[in-house]
């Protein structure tokens, strides 16, 4: 991909990327992942595209996403199970 500073041409070509992985990966046994050289390098690959795509997003935008990601995080742990007697 060209390089942009669109955030959402980056957040396109990031899902991209993930969906590649989760195509790649699908129906596939860990066993058969580990033993497959460019099973891992493939995905190795994508993980690595994704990560110096999210670099480039506005930090504005990253902490807008941290924010909402810690958000579900505390409602998760204020979850409190029924006990079973």
């Amino acid at each position: 991909m060209a390089a942009t500073k669109n955030p959402r041409a980056r957040l396109e070509h990031i899902l991209f990327h993930i969906r590649g992985v989760e195509d790649t990966i699908d129906g596939v046994s860990y066993e058969t992942f580990t033993s497959v050289y460019y099973l891992e390098r493939t995905i190795e690959r994508a993980v690595g595209i994704v990560s110096e795509a999210v670099k480039a997003l506005p930090i504005e935008l990253l902490n807008e996403v941290s924010k909402r990601g810690m958000a579900e995080n505390h409602k998760y742990r204020q979850f409190h199970p029924p006990r079973v007697r």
